[in-house]
């Protein structure tokens, strides 16, 4: 192009040199007009040529442009490379074809009211928490995938400060640094039937991508979007560790029936009691789980009831005498059954050794309905309740402390809006009777917003 500019540049020096110096020969004596008029006629013939030589610029630049787009258009695709690329380039670019991603940010502002001093010297309390999840998924061969998920949180929630047996939010994390919580492979074989998996793995969780493992719940089973209490997003009485390096194995037996065994390292909190993976030593205390799922079909109407029995060699404090521990095993069972086009029923159950913990048995009930009826086919009304049945072990011990044991009772109640495809909002209500497992605290009542976004 700027080749091009010089050249018309100086064509229109030479015309206007030539104008100038005709017009001073024309001027000057001695000069006849026959000579002046063979002046003027070079001039306009060199105006004639000058044109003549920019309109073919402009069309050979034209022709160029056509050729530059033809040969983008053209361009080979991503399976007709170069062949100086190798196959491992070649797999990571199918690999990065078949990629899924998923972003999802959810926010919770929830009001208490109804607190005791005795489980908060606070009081009522208003609280916000905040979590973003980061996945992603991609084919590694043809029977292969790998998996990971990133997330982040701000804000403890109501259940920093409010202890209970059942919890208010299961989506608070106050941990705000970036943090790899799963990264796992899986392999499938024997015609798909088998499914191995490995890694640092939920064992019982689901967002996003990831389809749900054990005690799963089509209608209980995701805080971002279903129930925020933990007690009825998992069952209360199983110490699920929370991201831990383990496996599953998973069995397609038939097309109703599937079987999972799964294990990971997962140590006990002293402070908290919790069930957490030790990143030194994770093969010292192990939980195991062995599941078995059925898939029914009643009146054209779907089920799934699944049965489970874990065990966890971990070293549980004894309720009675601290001095001494016990491992820790227990069995439960999970449902959710279709029984018209939009409601679902749901219920758990489970049961844990009682000389180690405060809640021995826990059943929770409850429905998800679709409000398509009302031309909203995208939302969600559930209601769930929860009972968390104190161990006589449990009773003994604070009853000998001054404490007056009640079993714990949890009401939840949420609809799920579907504002557009990326946003949604859910109301959720819930009350809580004998909180924390005392009859001698007041009742609990707390309101919520959650709103999620989802990429």
């Amino acid at each position: 192009m700027s080749k091009n500019r010089c050249r018309r540049r100086g064509a229109r020096t030479v015309v206007g040199t030539m104008l100038i110096c005709g017009a001073v020969t024309a001027a000057g004596p001695g000069v006849s007009q026959a000579e002046f008029d063979a002046l003027a006629r070079r001039v306009k013939r060199l105006e004639e040529l000058l044109s003549e030589q920019q309109g073919a610029i402009r069309r050979q630049q034209q022709t160029d442009n056509l050729k530059e787009l033809s040969r983008l258009r053209v361009a080979p695709s991503r399976t007709e490379r170069p062949a100086t690329e190798g196959p491992a380039t070649k797999q990571v670019m199918s690999g990065l074809e078949n990629a899924r991603f998923y972003f999802g940010a959810t926010s919770i502002l929830q009001g208490a009211t109804g607190i005791d001093a005795r489980l908060n010297t606070s009081g009522d309390s208003t609280d916000v928490s905040g979590s973003i999840d980061f996945e992603a998924e991609a084919r590694a061969g043809a029977n292969a995938t790998v998996y990971a998920h990133i997330e982040a949180g701000t804000g403890a929630g109501l259940d920093a400060t409010t202890p209970t047996l059942t919890g208010f939010n299961a989506d608070a994390a106050d941990d705000a640094a970036l943090r790899l919580s799963e990264l796992w492979y899986e392999y499938r074989f024997g015609g798909d039937r088998w499914a191995l998996k490995v890694g640092k793995i939920d064992m019982a969780g689901i967002c996003g991508l990831r389809e749900s493992s054990f005690d799963a719940n089509a209608a209980a089973n995701d805080e971002c979007t279903q129930f925020l209490s933990p007690a009825l997003v998992n069952n209360v009485t199983v110490p699920f560790p929370d991201y831990t390096f383990g496996g599953e194995l998973w069995v397609t037996l038939a097309q109703w029936l599937d079987v999972g065994i799964g294990g990971g390292d997962a140590d006990v909190d002293a402070t908290t009691g919790e069930s957490v993976p030790d990143l030194n030593n994770i093969s010292d205390d192990l939980f195991g789980i062995l599941e078995v799922d059925l898939h029914t079909s009643i009146a054209g109407r779907k089920g799934n009831w699944r049965f489970y029995a874990w065990n966890h060699a971990a070293d549980y404090p004894d309720v009675l005498d601290s001095g001494s521990t016990h491992r820790n095993a227990g069995w439960g069972c999970s449902f959710d059954h279709e029984i018209s086009d939009s409601c679902s029923l749901f219920g758990r159950f489970g049961r844990q050794r009682e000389s180690v913990a405060a809640v021995q048995q826990s059943w929770s009930a409850g429905l998800q309905m679709s409000a398509a009826r009302f031309g909203r086919k995208d939302d969600v009304l559930g209601i769930g309740f929860v009972a968390a049945l104190l161990g006589d072990d449990w009773e003994k011990a604070v009853t000998a402390a001054g404490s007056a044991p009640a079993d714990e009772y949890h009401l939840e109640a949420y609809y799920n809006w579907q504002v557009n495809d990326a946003l949604s909002l859910s109301p959720d209500f819930q009350w809580v009777r004998n909180p924390n497992g005392d009859r001698e605290n007041g009742d609990i009542w707390v309101l919520a917003l959650r709103l999620q976004l989802t990429y």
